[in-house]
């Protein structure tokens, strides 16, 4: 793509009117932590991986609050004169703040983004326990570079944890594990919303990324007058930046030929496609509806929000507020994903604060989970009542299945006749002395029934739920699919398609088996490859319930692909163990694996057997007639269920001939043969 050139940019703010145009200065204030600090450095590294883990993972529910206190750092002016804003003004902040991340119906927020289920709220409680709004006020008057020029650039100095008292965030601070601070002010490098520099613009403010959590220069700095306007985007912007969304044009600015230049930039995050910021190109920072092409990713394609699909122009990006235009209103799933991670992940200690107040029901905890039970335990103060409530799945007043209280003489709680397989929400709730309700919530899932007994699943509906997927490779995982058709139509499989530019990494765990002699150490299955000319393959192995591998069945499994082909593996070596059969595939641009018809049985093979080379059948899977070819007279032959019932028996004294497979129902079978010099052989029949 052609540079644009810095006189682009510069022409376009000027063009713009007497207010400028804010800009961010996150990177450039992270870019400074890095070069004075190795460890700032390796963080930023590791943030790169998280942005793009946390968008694999499986979606985090729930709607989480980060508590805040905000330090309004004025000039001696008086209360609603300046920068010295009134309380109205900050709460008013925090609500335009939340109408973003939360869509609030009506607002500015409500556009064709999404809900982040985020909110913000100023702390209640300050750290020595006592009540606050969550706004604290500092006189800096007697400080004159702060007065002439704010913060930076001749101004007050952001942080310097060498020198005390030097910088404007060692003037008044909360503790960054417990509070996210925001520091309001009238200047940042001399300038504001009113006193743009010359080429029309102005930093509006910055902020930190989530893995300087808890530092002393962590939090946000922002000018006053972005809080007097419903419309700014600002506070919005740089709390993205504080759980790890960048730019959606990073990395999109360089020096070539010592000119500023502006090219592609991308954030890593899936759902934004990489482009130029709005504001490099002349013109589009105020056209909403450009439907001009986006040169960087013409062709984007991917869902941005529940009605508005990517086409590959500029409105695939034009109003993210992590972008810079002058219309920006929205997030998408992505950023969702990732700012989430971050403050579950990264930010933890906020979900803990007390900062909602002086009592809690924090430290939740749940142990000891069965089939049918847990215990639920927490964080005691015996001047405290506590309501504990348990939810199947979500969070709903109709879904309520417990609800009582207790005090610290009769905790833990052991909940009993759970439902196996199944997942609950169980939430505390403290009732405190001050009158607050802080509460915590955590989802248990209690564990699978193990198989007992001889068992087949043929994956014809979802109905048992206790396979398990773990994707920990590329998008791509394994997946039910409801139908095959290859001559033969097969209702209910598992596949993996293949991979596109990341290896898989992903598990396909069956439920629990507890491990018996003669009813439940064999298992079997059928598998198939779409195109054997690019072949999955999966290597088998056997976990624990903790999922630690305790063996492996088979590596490098390859199926044909122009028959099912039968797998069966002796689990003997794991008696009087609850184990489960993992499938890993790791395989990079192949194409599709199907799997079928998995059965646990118990094995009733003859150690007295001669070599299964001798006798042939065919075809295996059977649907009517199965053929049996041997080298030897085979004198009889008896066929069992899994179970070790005897279904035929039949003398034939050949050594070749045909059994009538018709009558049975589809599943697993053994026969034994035995020879005219009384040797046996058993083989596995599977009966479609």
């Amino acid at each position: 793509m052609k540079h644009i050139y810095l006189l682009f940019f510069l022409a376009s703010f000027i063009s713009f009117g007497q207010e400028g145009i804010p800009v961010c200065k996150t990177s450039d204030k992270n870019q400074e932590l890095i070069e004075r600090s190795a460890e700032a450095r390796q963080a930023f590294d590791k943030m790169k991986s998280q942005i793009a883990n946390a968008q694999k993972q499986n979606p985090i529910n729930g709607i989480y609050k980060v508590p805040m206190v905000v330090h309004i750092m004025h000039t001696g002016e008086a209360i609603g004169t300046g920068s010295n804003l009134t309380d109205q003004d900050v709460f008013d902040g925090v609500q335009y703040l939340n109408n973003y991340w939360r869509k609030i119906l009506g607002s500015n927020g409500d556009a064709d983004g999404i809900d982040m289920e985020i909110e913000f709220e100023l702390a209640s409680f300050d750290p020595n326990g006592a009540s606050t709004n969550g706004i604290v006020r500092y006189d800096l008057s007697g400080v004159q570079s702060f007065v002439d020029n704010g913060v930076g650039d001749g101004g007050l100095e952001d942080h310097n944890s060498d020198v005390a008292v030097n910088s404007l965030k060692e003037y008044s601070h909360w503790n960054g594990e417990h509070y996210y601070n925001v520091w309001i002010v009238d200047k940042i490098d001399g300038e504001n919303c009113f006193d743009a520099g010359d080429d029309g613009s102005y930093t509006a403010g910055y902020a930190y990324y989530a893995n300087q959590h808890g530092m002393p220069w962590d939090g946000s700095l922002l000018l006053a007058c972005v809080f007097q306007d419903e419309a700014s985007t600002t506070w919005a912007h740089e709390m993205g930046h504080a759980l790890n969304l960048p730019h959606t044009f990073d990395g999109d600015k360089s020096t070539v030929d010592g000119e500023t230049v502006y090219d592609c930039g991308d954030d890593g995050i899936t759902d934004t496609p990489s482009h130029i910021r709005a504001s490099a190109i002349p013109d589009l920072y105020w056209d909403c509806n450009n439907t001009d092409v986006n040169d960087c990713d013409p062709n984007f394609n991917e869902q941005i929000s529940p009605t508005k699909t990517g086409n590959g122009t500029h409105q695939d990006h034009i109003k993210n507020i992590m972008n810079y235009a002058g219309c920006t209103n929205e997030f998408t799933p992505g950023q969702r994903a990732v700012s989430k991670d971050a403050l579950v992940n990264i930010r933890t200690s906020y979900l803990n604060s007390p900062a909602f107040g002086s009592c809690d029901a924090l430290e939740l905890t749940i142990s000891a989970i069965t089939s049918n039970s847990f215990t639920v335990g927490w964080l005691l103060d015996e001047n405290t009542t506590y309501i504990l409530q348990i939810y199947l799945g979500e969070e709903d007043p109709n879904n309520l299945l417990y609800n009582e209280s207790h005090d610290s003489s009769n905790t833990p709680i052991n909940i009993t006749n759970a439902t196996p397989d199944t997942e609950y929400y169980v939430k505390v709730i403290a009732t405190c002395s001050n009158g607050s309700t802080p509460s915590a919530g955590e989802y248990v899932y209690t564990l699978c029934e193990p198989i007992t007994t001889a068992w087949s699943d043929d994956f014809s509906d979802e109905t048992y739920g206790c396979w398990e997927v773990i994707n920990a490779g590329d998008t791509n995982t394994w997946t039910l699919e409801t139908t095959y058709d290859n001559g033969t139509v097969i209702s209910g499989m598992y596949h993996i398609i293949y991979s596109e530019t990341e290896a898989h990494n992903d598990w396909l765990l069956s439920p629990p088996i507890s491990v018996t002699d003669g009813v439940t150490d064999g298992i079997s299955f059928i598998a198939l490859n779409e195109l054997l000319s690019y072949p999955e393959s999966v290597d088998i192995y056997v976990l624990d319930q903790e999922y630690q591998v305790l063996g492996i069945l088979a590596e490098n499994v390859t199926p044909p692909d122009d028959a099912w082909q039968n797998y069966t593996y002796d689990l003997s070596n794991y008696e009087g163990q609850t184990i489960r059969v993992g499938f890993h595939s790791t395989t990079l641009n192949q194409y599709i694996l199907y799997l079928d018809n998995f059965e646990v049985f118990g094995n009733i093979l003859d150690n007295n057997s001669f070599d299964i080379s001798e006798i042939k059948i065919s075809p295996n899977p059977v649907i009517d007639q199965l053929t049996v070819q041997a080298n030897t007279t085979i004198a009889h032959y008896k066929l069992y269920s899994l179970t070790g019932q005897i279904l035929k028996e039949n003398v034939v004294s050949s050594k070749t001939f045909n059994v009538d497979m018709s009558s049975l129902n589809t599943g697993v079978y053994f026969m034994e043969f035995v020879s005219s010099s009384n040797q046996k052989e058993t083989l596995q029949i599977v009966k479609k």
